[in-house]
């Protein structure tokens, strides 16, 4: 009902909203929304009437659009009413939040206070040490309260955003607060759409001086975008078209998504760190892990004598496991999203907030786990120089102070130097926007996908669950530069933008996110090509051959010598069967590469197809001599012989091919080449594995179809056909 009413208000059918929302609040006990509806509707009525008498009145049409906001903070206000009755969570954040004794005054106020009273304090003597504990426990007590207040807080008004916008850009305020708040402001509005809190996310990214609050606002406001213009806040799509003139700008939402999509993979990447990656590193350990603790592993004597280089080969095979994860994370894989996702059931993380809260040793959470760890270097250097994401750091210390008593007391030892963490992320790296971004990124995963609680939220990272979305839209909570609203292909950096990023699913094998990326034709020539080359990998890969085909050739009419359009022209045309395209363009591929083997064997496949037999089979030889180890020669090699009715040479390469792991394609044309030679027993033999193989009549049947020119060519009548049909068969 409330997506309905909310389109009534966009589609400007306020009488039907107004109907819609008497019905609802009828039935519901929203006192406020009550009141707060009928002031729209007298002031709607007000104006229907001055109309209805003719009077002219220039502000009309803003007093229409004003009406309308209001009307639309009324129906999203009242799905966060129905929200705290439904959902626990909303209900417990929202007692927490005790809205009235947070004013704004004293919001800042404590805020700039506790900044003032933090930097008062040293850590010179043991009384100060528990004022300063005392402090950060009372003031994490107040920012928990204040988050809950923001995500689960009503529509905002105009006032308040400004309110915002200027605190959280405040230099007074401590910046892990405002971090903290940030992602308040993103969480309220990403579940229920606040215009207001939607440009104050965009207006702090555009104006903040600080790199982590702008990367966490760029963020913020980027999953939250809305997937329609709305028509009573027309200007978040003026804000929004006015950046995509600013190419920095554009640059880092680009990479955003990039990473957006690296955090949609992580499952996949932890399957290959698993199953590729961890059984090296486990078998070539120096530890035992048993009930008792960790000790190091004693060196064999004899190992040495029996097998002097061992040792070696078991660092050398660790070395590689280490780099193909250390290329995975540069690339900007989550590698370490499938150790940190199991250690996420500690007490630290059933209060919501600390999912979101930038690591720091003060934290009141963490005052047990400093005390076992006991080693003030190691908390440091994880907070400075850690190269985890906030959320695992925390888990990483809390796992750490629960087994640090059990660790061989080399390995303590090491604790708090970089070589505890492996290889390391340079300084300045981890000040850069994209390494901020990533790890923020990083941080929300793991909340979405781990959270006990994340099924009262709406994930931002969901592939497709939400009943009242279509998967188009799914798809675009996490896939902003679909969003044609905002993003439109006839703005040229927007399109370069798009293309970037389709290049970067296709090099992903990402092939339905591809699909939704849609791409505009009518681009200047440079921009065309890539177009249309993009499109072509598409549709090749969905087997639509033809279409691929026919936008591999128009690539070609921007860049005529473009190597990958004229081999991706040659592969469509050939599995489109047409054959005279594909090998005309194999052949110029030939005149660049005359030693490629793959180019020359396609020409022969397409020459034989064409019945240019014999010069394909020439051409075979020479494959065959130059290659004497190569199936995939030996094979089309054979089948030419048989189109030249040479079945004793034919049947010799076949013999040979049978002896090494044969296709099913082998035993078919080995089985016609035993027929051809009059071997009728041979040949049902082997074109009944076919059959076996193919799980089905219907597949040799299609196939004795479609070689009937071949088989008859032998003299063979089609009565025979059926025959051996029967043979194999029955």
């Amino acid at each position: 009902m409330l997506n309905l009413l909310r389109r009534h208000i966009e589609q400007r059918r306020l009488s039907d909203a107004f109907a819609m929302a008497a019905r609802f609040l009828q039935d519901h006990p929203f006192a406020e929304g009550r009141v707060r509806l009928e002031a729209i509707r007298n002031d709607y009525d007000l104006m229907l009437g001055f109309m209805q008498q003719g009077y002219p009145d220039a502000q009309r049409p803003q007093l229409y659009v004003k009406l309308q906001q209001r009307l639309y903070a009324l129906a999203q206000d009242i799905d966060l009413w129905s929200l705290t009755r439904e959902k626990s969570l909303y209900a417990e954040a929202n007692r927490l939040a005790d809205r009235e004794h947070l004013s704004p005054e004293f919001i800042r106020s404590v805020l700039e206070g506790f900044v003032a009273d933090a930097a008062m304090l040293s850590l010179d003597n043991e009384t100060q040490q528990s004022r300063r504990k005392v402090l950060y426990e009372r003031h994490q007590v107040f920012l928990n309260r204040l988050f809950c207040a923001l995500w689960t807080s009503p529509q905002w008004s105009e006032g308040e955003r400004r309110y915002y916008e200027e605190l959280l850009l405040s230099p007074t305020i401590d910046q892990n607060d405002v971090l903290l708040l940030l992602s308040a402001v993103m969480l309220g509005t990403m579940n229920i759409f606040d215009p207001n809190k939607f440009l104050a996310l965009f207006h702090i990214y555009r104006q903040a001086a600080d790199e982590p609050v702008r990367q966490r606002a760029l963020v913020g406001w980027a999953l939250v975008l809305p997937q329609v213009p709305l028509s009573a806040f027309p200007e978040l799509e003026t804000e929004i078209r006015q950046l995509t003139e600013n190419e920095e700008a554009m640059h880092e939402l680009e990479v955003l998504q990039k990473q957006v999509f690296f955090c949609l993979n992580a499952e996949r990447d932890n399957r290959q760190i698993q199953e590729d990656i961890m059984p090296t590193l486990m078998k070539n350990n120096n530890l035992n892990v048993t009930r008792f603790g960790i000790t190091e592993k004693e060196d064999d004597p004899m190992e040495d004598i029996l097998h002097p280089d061992a040792a070696d080969k078991r660092m050398e095979e660790l070395e590689e496991s280490i780099q193909k994860m250390v290329e995975m994370q540069k690339a900007g894989s989550d590698i370490y999203f499938g150790g940190f996702s199991q250690m996420k059931n500690f007490p630290f993380f059933s209060k919501m907030s600390n999912w979101f809260c930038p690591f720091y040793p003060d934290h009141p959470d963490l005052a047990t786990t400093s005390e076992k760890l006991g080693n003030e270097r190691l908390m440091q250097f994880l907070h400075h120089a850690g190269p985890f994401c906030d959320s695992d750091k925390y888990s990483f210390a809390i796992a750490l102070s629960q087994v640090i008593d059990r660790l061989p007391a080399s390995v303590r030892e090491m604790l708090g130097t970089e070589e505890a963490f492996g290889p390391m992320v340079p300084k300045e790296d981890m000040q850069s926007p994209d390494y901020l971004r990533r790890l923020y990124l990083q941080d929300l995963y793991r909340f979405f996908k781990v959270y006990s609680r994340r099924g009262d939220l709406k994930n931002p990272f969901d592939r497709g669950s939400h009943a009242d979305a279509s998967a188009h839209e799914i798809k675009a909570q996490n896939y902003f530069f679909v969003n044609s609203f905002y993003f439109d292909d006839s703005i040229s950096t927007c399109a370069s933008l798009r293309l970037q990023v389709g290049w970067f699913l296709m090099k992903q094998q990402q092939w339905d996110d591809l699909d939704l990326l849609r791409l505009n034709y009518e681009e200047e020539a440079p921009m065309r090509f890539d177009t249309y080359l993009l499109s072509a990998y598409r549709k090749l890969h969905h087997e639509q051959y033809d279409e691929a085909a026919e936008c591999f050739s128009i690539a070609l009419r921007y860049q005529p010598d473009d190597e990958r359009a004229m081999k991706g022209w040659a592969r469509a045309s050939l599995m489109d069967e047409d054959y005279q395209t594909a090998a005309d363009v194999y052949a110029r591929l030939l005149e660049r590469h005359p030693d490629s083997k793959s180019y020359a064997l396609n020409r022969c496949i397409c020459l034989l197809k064409l019945k240019v037999v014999d010069e394909a089979v020439n051409e075979l030889y020479r494959l065959r001599y130059e290659h004497p180890d190569d199936k995939s020669v030996q094979r089309v090699l054979a089948w030419g012989l048989l189109w030249q009715h040479k079945a004793e040479a034919a049947d010799k390469e076949y013999q040979t091919i049978l002896a090494h792991h044969p296709s099913k394609e082998d035993c078919l044309n080995a089985g016609y080449c035993r027929w051809f030679l009059g071997d009728v027993a041979g040949a049902t033999s082997l074109l009944r594995q076919y059959a076996d193989q193919e799980n089905g009549n219907e597949a040799l049947r299609r196939e004795l179809f479609d070689d009937k020119q071949l088989i008859a060519s032998y003299g063979i009548p089609e009565v025979e056909i059926a025959i051996m049909e029967d043979l194999v068969l029955r």
